[in-house]
């Protein structure tokens, strides 16, 4: 079993839309009922306030938790990121396969 951990991605002030949030953070914990799956809890940051990390950290520990299979977790933050960086196309699902070793 791994520790939990969390990730965090916000995007810098400036010209951005009203309609996309600035950032977010998602709690990544083992489940302890499936081996093959991790359970998730994610919270979004508003697009007017300043991210703060202890905030975000602690509206994704009350945030519903999901279980989804490990193999899923790179896809997931990846489309996440897409939300924050909108029409960019360098957010890419092999740019976080590093967090499959976190969780093995």
């Amino acid at each position: 079993m791994f520790k939990p951990f969390y990730i965090h991605e916000h995007h810098q002030p400036g010209k951005l839309s009203g309609r996309t949030p600035r950032g977010f953070t998602l709690r990544v914990s083992p489940d302890p009922e499936n081996n093959r799956n991790v359970l998730v809890q994610g919270a979004w940051c508003s697009n007017k306030d300043e991210f703060n990390k202890r905030t975000g950290r602690s509206l994704a520990d009350i945030a519903e938790s999901k279980s989804i299979n490990k193999r899923v977790l790179p896809r997931l933050v990846t489309q996440m990121q897409q939300v924050v960086y909108p029409g960019t196309t360098w957010a890419q699902e092999r740019d976080h396969y590093y967090l499959l070793k976190f969780v093995v």
